[in-house]
């Protein structure tokens, strides 16, 4: 069960823990919660990927709803994701001690395609692609790690675009 979230008079939502929380953009839906970007969905196409957070952020730390968009604060470091309005896209920016991201293709193959989602990496993202959608996960200045992991950049910058 997710921890309670106070309203704040600024109209932002405000607490600590693990939280799981639905953050939506143009043409395109997710799950955020310290563990990742869980079932993106992008709007007629269906399941598109998934982010995982390695490690999760840490237990305890402090996270703040405001529409389009989750903070996650700690100690050793904080986490914005952003969802943008004009475009199928997140924004995933941070500073600090972060976890690193891996794009995961999408679990469930919607009706009517007969092959599942493949994973491609480059240099500086990973992407997921599959007959109903395509999705790249970018990280500006980033570097890709043994196991399919991605580490952001000294801009602290990942963009993760489906379509």
């Amino acid at each position: 069960m997710a921890p309670a979230l106070d309203p704040r008079p600024d109209g932002a939502l405000a607490g600590r823990g693990a939280v799981r929380l639905a953050l939506t953009g143009a043409r395109l839906q997710a799950l955020v919660g310290v563990d990742g970007v869980r079932e993106l969905l992008v709007w007629g196409s269906g399941a598109a990927a998934e982010v995982r957070f390695e490690p999760p952020v840490p237990d305890g730390a402090r996270v703040l709803v405001t529409p389009n968009r989750i903070d996650f604060d700690w100690d050793e470091g904080r986490l914005r994701v952003s969802a943008l309005p004009q475009r199928p896209a997140l924004v995933l920016r941070g500073a600090g001690r972060l976890p690193t991201l891996r794009l995961v293709t999408p679990r469930r193959i919607p009706p009517g395609f007969d092959r599942a989602a493949r994973a491609l990496s480059s240099a500086d993202g990973q992407a997921v692609a599959s007959a109903w959608t395509h999705t790249r996960l970018r990280a500006l200045g980033g570097s890709s790690l043994p196991g399919g992991r991605l580490r952001l950049g000294a801009s602290g910058v990942a963009v993760l675009a489906a379509g």
